[in-house]
Order: structure tokens, then sequence, then C-alpha cells
């Protein structure tokens, strides 16, 4: 029988060839799948999931390793693979515990395999080149391949329902769609991977149609886009300079997706036989010198982000952002050309996320911990000496707000063994695991917590709502954050109701007829630890003679209090609705 498996797997040469080539990861991917199979019962849950994570951690290390060891010639070190595999994995099922931010690591990783084709090994930017975009062209197709194979999975599922009534659900989504998306997809990308002694030198003179297709992409469709958009941004940053203010919220959604596309279309318009062409050399002499400027405005405002609402996680990978795209246009665009090898540009990325993976969230709560002591004491929540007031008085109303979004991003991150040494050192000992109890004894209850230090957002529990007494329930309607321009969300016979600037209107013609600022509805529900806390859900838009249109909130999301979400339902009587 053994005999008779190894001869129908040796009739699978991909399948062979992964298995020989990437052992180690290849059954990292079959605990993977086993465990995405059994997780609804496998408890805590939670350890399980960051298990997942530290599974596909482990195995993109482990081919990046077999990478770098193909290209110096070595055989593969599977005894070294699964020890460093075991150390990942129990790394990660901790990793809350021990402020590991896992899916910081798993990018870096990523971004080595690239690379790992010459480490050690001297430049040579046409290799890396090749390899990398063979690699991201067979994640590419396995992406691809993968939703071609869900699509499949639920036409076959719901046939088999529709057709012969065969409920196939625990089948497809309990089993075939794990092995398949968790197992098969992988396996096949792995296959992709070419050999890293694999020939290149027809790209000087002959490239490929894959090859020509991204050098076209990237030459006549990202270099004159980009370029369009830095000099947007660019009289954009004029426009603040000359106005000496910063805008709220605005400059990180503008900046990062254009330093990150932009320098992807530099690497894309690295080789010969794409940078011989006149918009690509354009590009390439201008785009670092463009992004410094750019990135620059980013860090400033960064900075002041983080002057006003500290740290936390995400603006340390922003940080590490900026040093990323400031350090690799600095010396891409001051370094001669021998010293512009291509492999500094991810790798730079790479170890900066590695770095990010073992301090970010460390340094976040720690950051938050001294914030939530200072501003405290500026509040006038803690006297001179360092100890708590009994019954304190908010004297400094922004410091106490500061206070307690400090206090509630130590919440929202499990950190209760820290405020509980905070309140120690403030003379309070007692447990923090009580959150309301705390805010009392702060005396932080009704500040009304500013809404840019937390993400913060409401699901009503209810699923069901009654509609007893109305003649009409309409869909869920969502308008998300300020629209500069109106928009129509309900129309009846004798009423309008639109958005404009989060506030909601209901016009019969011109006339006016209710205005609701839905902005300052929001902020008038209190929080706790990150979530809104609305006690009635309805709001009244309209009562006068037989018409009546109530709003009944389903959910409300705001983040940084600029980029908002509602979800509701409008519920009407004596309203008729227009048909389109």
């Amino acid at each position: 029988m053994k005999t008779n498996f190894k001869r129908w797997v040796g009739r699978i040469p991909d399948v062979s060839a992964v298995v020989q080539r990437f052992p180690v990861p290849v059954v990292l991917m079959a605990i993977f799948t086993a465990i995405i199979i059994f997780l609804d019962k496998a408890d805590p849950k939670e350890n399980w999931i960051y298990l997942l994570g530290g599974l596909v951690l482990a195995g993109y290390s482990c081919i990046a390793w077999t990478l770098g060891r193909e290209g110096q010639g070595k055989p593969l070190h599977i005894l070294g693979q699964i020890v460093i595999s075991i150390l990942i994995c129990a790394t990660s099922w901790f990793s809350t515990s021990i402020y590991f931010f896992l899916p910081a690591a798993i990018g870096g990783v990523i971004l080595l395999l690239g690379n790992s084709v010459r480490r050690g090994r001297v430049r040579d930017d046409l290799h890396v080149w090749d390899f990398t975009h063979k690699l991201w062209t067979g994640v590419v197709f396995a992406a691809v391949g993968s939703w071609i194979f869900l699509m499949g999975v639920l036409a076959i599922r719901f046939a088999m329902n529709s057709l012969f009534g065969i409920d196939m659900k625990w089948l497809t989504e309990e089993l075939i769609l794990p092995i398949g998306l968790g197992f098969l997809a992988p396996l096949y990308w792995m296959s992709t991977i070419p050999a890293v002694n694999e020939d290149y030198q027809e790209l000087h003179d002959n490239p490929g149609f894959i090859s020509k297709a991204v050098a076209f992409l990237g030459t006549w469709l990202l270099a004159p886009l980009v370029l369009i958009y830095a000099a947007i941004l660019l009289a954009y940053g004029v426009k603040i300079v000359l106005e000496g203010t910063l805008p709220k919220g605005e400059i990180a959604e503008l900046t990062i997706p254009f330093l990150l596309i932009g320098t992807l279309t530099w690497l894309v318009l690295a080789p010969p036989f794409v940078g011989n062409k006149f918009l690509a050399r354009l590009f390439q002499k201008l785009w670092f010198w463009l992004s410094v400027p750019v990135t620059i405005l980013l860090g400033i405002a960064i900075i002041e982000r983080v002057r006003a609402y500290g740290l936390t996680i995400e603006r340390v990978l922003l940080v590490l952002g900026v040093i990323w795209a400031l350090g690799i246009g600095l010396w891409f665009s001051f370094r001669p050309d021998k010293f512009r090898d291509i492999r500094f540009i991810p790798g730079f990325a790479a170890i900066l996320l590695l770095v990010a993976s073992v301090s970010a969230p460390l340094i976040s709560v720690v950051n938050q911990d001294k914030r939530l002591a200072s501003f405290a004491k500026k509040a006038g929540i803690v006297d001179t000496n360092g100890l708590l007031l009994q019954n304190p008085k908010i004297t400094d109303m922004s410091s106490a707000k500061k206070a307690k979004g400090a206090l509630q991003y130590l919440y929202r991150h499990d950190e209760n063994k820290r405020i509980q040494k905070r309140l120690k050192k403030w003379g309070v000992d007692q447990s923090a695991d009580d959150s309301k109890h705390v805010y009392a004894l702060l005396g932080l209850t009704d500040v009304k917590n500013d809404p840019r230090s937390s993400s913060l957002n409401f699901v009503n529990p209810n699923r069901y709502i009654a509609i007893s007494g109305y003649d009409h329930v309409s869909e869920i309607i969502r308008s998300y954050g300020t629209n500069s321009s109106e928009q129509i969300l309900a129309t009846y016979e004798t009423l309008t109701v639109s958005i404009k600037d989060d506030v909601l209107k209901g016009k019969r013609g011109t006339e006016t007829v209710f205005s609701k600022n839905l902005l300052e509805w929001e902020q008038s529900f209190p929080n706790e630890d990150g979530k809104y806390v609305i006690d009635d859900p309805y709001l009244t838009l309209l009562d006068d003679q037989g018409e009546k249109l109530i709003l009944h909130l389903s959910n409300l999301n705001s983040y940084n209090g600029e980029n908002h979400s509602w979800g509701f339902y409008l519920l009407s009587k004596g309203l008729v609705p227009k048909e389109d």
C-alpha cells in the first residue's frame, strides 16, 4: 500500500516537487487546515487563532530559508526549519501576553521572500526583479484560482440544494473550502515559485509576455497617474504651508497609498528593457525626489497626532513607515547608482516591520500609561505628591479627556494589571477589573472622551424592531463621513429626505420641515471602553398632522471622530413612498 501511494504521488509532479522542495511549509499548511476545520471546537479559541497566524509566519519563514539556502547552493536544513517553526508557533500562542504583533512579523517575512534569492550574494537587480515578479505573479494566479474554486463550490452547493434538496453546508464550509483555500491554494502557489537559478537573461532582449505586461502596467498606467497625483499632493502641501494649519485626518489617507504605489511603480520600471523608455526614465529620475517632501508632510502630521493622542500600534507602524520612506528617498536620491541595490527597498521595510512586531504593542501601552499619569495630574485627579484625590474634581477638561482616552486604550488592550499597578502608585490598592468603578474613582464617568482618541461603535443588540403603527419600513441606509454634496436617502410623495455635511433634512419642495445633525446626536451618546451606550436608538424626525417619520439606529461607527457610518431604518406613517 505504501508503494502504491508513492507511485500515485509520483504521477503528480507539481505536488511531489513541492513536497520535496518545501516539506516543512507543506506540513505547516496541513496543520493550519486541520485547525481551521476543528476551530469551532477549540478552547480557548483566541489562542488557536494566534496559532494559525504563527503557522503562516513559520511557513513563510521556512520558504525564505529554503530559497536562501538554494541561492547559496546549500541543501535543505529540515531540522532547523522544524525547530524555528516550533519556536514561532509557541511565541504566537502567547503573543498577547508577550507583546508580539503577528501581522507585522508576517508582513516582514513576506517582504524578505524576493530578497532571499540572493541572500548573502553580490548585487544583481535583474535577478531579484525577475524572481520577485514571478513570485507575485504566482500569488495573483493562486488568488484568482481560489476565487474560481470558491464560486464553483458555492454553485455546486446551490445546485444540490435546489435540484435534490440536499444541504451541503457542513461539507462545503467545514471541509471542502478549508482544504481548498487553506491547503491546496498555498500548495499551488509554492509550486509556482521559480528555481533560484532560473535563467533570466532573456529580460535583456526578449522578455516574456508577463514581463511585458508588468512593464506596460508600470510605464503607461502607473507612472503617469503617480506623477499627476504627486503634482496634486505637492500643491496641497504648498496650500498647507500658506494656511499654516494641518488638516484633520486627511494627510495619512492621501500620502500612504501614494508612497507605496509610487515605490512599487519605481520597482516595476527597474529592468533595462523597461527603463529605456522615456516615461520610465523620467519617473525613475523624479520619483524619490518627489517622495521626500511628501514623506516629510506625512511625518509632521503623524508627530502632531502622537502629541495630541499618544502612540498606538497603528501610529508606531506609521512612524516606522515614515522612517522607511524617508530613508529610501534620501538614499536613492543622493547615493551613486552603484549603491542603489533594489533589495534595500523591501529589505529595509522588512526589518522595520520585524522590529515593530516585537516593540509596537509594548511601546504603545507604555506610552498610554505615561499619558494617563501625566494628564491625570494636569486634570486635577492626582495631587502634586502623586496620590489620587478623594472625590476628584476635574480642573482641566481637556486633560481629563486625554486621561480617559489613555485609560480606555489600556482597557481595550486588556492591560488591567498595568492599570492596577498605576492605581497602586497613586495610593489605591485594588483590582482594576471593574472599569466602571475605576472611571468613577477617577471622576471620569461623565467626561465625554474626545472621539479622536479611539474608534467607537454601536450595534443594536435587538434583531427585531417594533413596526406596529407604521405603514412602511425602509431598507437600511448608510451614510459615510461628511458629505460634501447632498445625497437623497428617501423620497415620499410629500417629502424628500436627504443628508449633507452630517445633517439629515426633510423637505417639502423648498420648505425644510426638519433638520437633524447626526454628528451632534452621536456626540451626545456616552461611551464606555470604545462602545457607545445608547439606551434609546430612536430619533423622531417628523410628527405632524398624521405624518410620522422615525429613525431607528441599527449600527454606528466613528473612527477618530471624523469618519462616521450610520446604519438605520426609516419607519414612516402617513407618508406614501414615491416610486422611482
